[in-house]
């Protein structure tokens, strides 16, 4: 059990154990610079997440967000069912970017577009 949003432990590959967070705000740094983004992600490919089921996500930018795709948690198991955006801060340019949260499976992906960002579908 974490003692809260921020303040978690680190997980390897290995850990199947189970991961409790009581908090229901998560909270994740993010930069775009670092070979590792997000410096916060909640990584337990063979481990079980436990949070509230409904749970906000505060992000910090470290540096100015760049478009893409960012993983903020992946657990084999995880049952937050409701997953939305609280706020952002950091860096200069955080206001100027657009953000989303998806849930795909037991995974949280980040998406970080800027306006004016083209998109060609074939």
């Amino acid at each position: 059990k974490t003692a809260n949003g921020r303040m978690r432990p680190k997980t390897d590959a290995g850990f199947t154990g189970r991961m409790e967070i009581p908090e229901a705000t998560l909270s994740f740094t993010i930069d775009a610079t670092s070979d590792s983004p997000v410096t916060d992600a909640i990584s337990m490919p063979n481990g079980e997440l436990s949070t509230p089921e409904s749970i906000t996500v505060d992000l910090s930018f470290s540096t100015r967000p760049e478009a893409g795709k960012y993983t903020l948690v992946s657990a084999k198991e995880w049952n937050a069912a409701a997953v939305s955006l609280g706020e952002a801060s950091g860096s200069r340019g955080v206001s100027t970017a657009n953000y989303k949260i998806e849930r795909e499976g037991n995974t949280l992906v980040l998406t970080v577009w800027r306006p004016g960002m083209r998109i060609i579908i074939q």
